[in-house]
C-alpha cells in the first residue's frame, strides 16, 4: 500500500534553509522529482520559488 501523498513530513524552515546550499541541478532534479513522486504541493512551492529566486527556467518553460 502507498503512502498517502500527505503523509510526508518536513520542516517548512529546515527546507528553506537548505534550498540555497543545492546546486542549480540539483535544485531542477529535485523539483522534477518531487513532481514525479506527487509530493506534497506547499513542497513544491517552496522549490519552485527557490528556482525562481535563482532565475532559472524549468526545461519546460525555456525557450527552443
Amino acid at each position: 500500500m502507498m503512502p498517502s501523498r500527505t503523509s510526508y513530513y518536513y520542516d517548512e524552515e529546515r527546507v528553506k534553509a537548505m534550498l540555497p546550499l543545492l546546486s542549480d541541478d540539483l535544485l531542477l532534479d529535485a523539483y522534477h522529482n518531487a513532481v514525479r513522486l506527487r509530493l506534497e504541493l506547499e513542497f513544491l512551492r517552496l522549490l519552485k520559488s527557490e528556482i525562481r529566486r535563482r532565475r532559472l527556467s524549468l526545461p519546460e518553460e525555456r525557450p527552443i
